[in-house]
């Protein structure tokens, strides 16, 4: 008893001292310590289900068994942080990169910015309580709201909607499960207020949060080219994307795309100052960005793997220059814990979403030429190009517009083309290295899908 008193005296004496390694390993130990309990006493054992009919399982069944074995391997990378955290939380921050301007931007800039976000807010509301479609209506039903059950006597009872479903339902891969969790809390607390007989689908609850996110995307993209490229530019892209059709419309649509564009800055955001500052709470902040990242659209992960590979090779070059630099061990470090909510939340997925592309016919559709050509269209101006395969269509459509004024549609591309070419080589030159590695995590992923 009075060796046990002598370490819990010992242990406490470092944590109130400022000992970062200790502080790490108690944390680390005590998340760990949970999880155990929760594979022992909570979690289904793999034991308990049938193998020979795993294609039968039902969703209950599928969360169960690979929830334990995400688990089982969050276990080991805990275990792998604990031993290693004399390594990587080394107080020492090492020599800042000096990639960043610190000073705060102007009055101007503010004004130009929430001008667009002002823009964009009052623009995507207008779709705010159209109809649900396509993709929106299957999430609401399997995700966010649920379906009305008609009753034997032939009355109708309410939805219910377990949150499992909201976490895990991954059959078809339209659940952007961030996205669900948020319209949910939204639905629930608009429920909070309605009137209990009240049953109507109120599709602007539904859509408020991809709202919301829409004008702080706007924000953030702002903020970010404004670090890397001077208060101009930072107006100029917030005022760009508010002003793009394709983003106008996911800013008022039920799906997650408009999370994942704040997102994305936000991540970059976090990650300028990691690794300028080298600061554990934005290691840290970086880390759960990224995990938010692929919860609301898995196919991110292109944007991450580009990311996380050049910052890799950058830090670790400057970690071999300047051993005191600390920087590259706690990106390693941020990156593991990152891993355990992810793997977590999304191993569950990964078999609904291999059981689709098996058996879906549009998962199995070759890309075309057609297919590159639309989506260009869409990203460049928020227009299809010629999807009518009439050049006298009643929509708004390129083909019909580049046919009618062929010299202006040249030119015009020829401006965009120089526009996007000097901004890559301001943001390679005058941030290096950073506005470089900002450039093409931007532009590889977008190449590559």
């Amino acid at each position: 008893m009075q060796t046990i008193r002598k370490l819990w005296n010992w242990g406490l004496g470092r944590l109130q001292t400022g000992d970062d390694v200790v502080r790490y390993r108690v944390a680390l130990s005590a998340v760990a310590f949970g999880l155990v309990l929760w594979l022992i006493f909570s979690a289904d054992g793999p034991w308990s289900f049938d193998l020979t009919r795993s294609a039968e399982w039902h969703l209950s069944e599928i969360v169960g068994f690979y929830s334990f074995w995400a688990g089982a391997f969050n276990l080991a990378l805990l275990s792998i942080l604990i031993w290693t955290a004399r390594w990587w939380a080394d107080p020492r921050r090492g020599m800042d990169s000096g990639g960043m301007p610190a000073r705060c931007l102007s009055a101007i800039f503010w004004m130009g910015v929430i001008g667009a976000m002002v823009f964009t807010g009052i623009l995507a509301s207008k779709r705010l309580s159209f109809g649900l479609a396509h993709d929106e209506d299957l999430s609401a039903r399997r995700a966010i709201v649920g379906e009305y059950q008609l009753a034997k006597d032939g009355s109708v009872l309410p939805a219910k909607l377990r949150l499992q479903n909201t976490l895990f339902d991954y059959r078809k891969p339209t659940n952007h499960v961030l996205y669900s969790v948020l319209a949910r809390s939204a639905w629930t607390a608009w429920g909070m207020f309605a009137h209990p007989e009240d049953w109507y689908i109120r599709e602007w609850v539904i859509r408020f949060p991809a709202w919301l996110a829409g004008i702080f995307a706007v924000l953030a993209l702002g903020v970010l080219v404004a670090r890397l490229a001077g208060e101009l530019a930072g107006v100029t892209s917030a005022w760009l994307l508010a002003l793009h059709p394709w983003f106008l419309r996911y800013a008022s649509e039920a799906r997650g795309y408009s999370v994942l564009l704040l997102m994305v800055p936000v991540t970059l955001l976090a990650w300028l100052r990691a690794t300028r500052e080298n600061r554990w709470r934005w290691w840290l902040g970086l880390g759960a960005c990224q995990f938010l990242v692929l919860w609301v659209y898995p196919a991110a992960i292109y944007i991450l793997v580009v990311l996380n590979g050049l910052t890799a090779f950058w830090l670790a070059r400057e970690w071999k220059r300047q051993p005191g630099d600390t920087r590259f061990r706690r990106w390693l470090a941020a990156n593991l814990m990152a891993a355990i909510p992810t793997t977590q939340m999304m191993l569950p997925l990964v078999p609904q979403l291999l059981n689709h592309l098996r058996t879906a016919p549009e998962a199995r559709q070759p890309l075309k030429l057609s297919w590159l050509i639309e989506t260009s269209s869409n990203l460049l101006v928020g227009a299809s190009w010629n999807k009518s395969g009439s050049l006298n269509s009643p929509y708004v459509e390129l083909a019909t517009r580049s046919t009618e004024h062929p010299v202006l549609f040249v030119s015009l591309l020829a401006v965009l083309g120089f526009a996007a070419i000097a901004g890559i080589l301001r943001l390679t030159r005058w941030r290096w290295p950073q506005g470089a590695i900002v450039a093409f995590t931007l532009l590889i992923p977008a190449v590559i899908e």
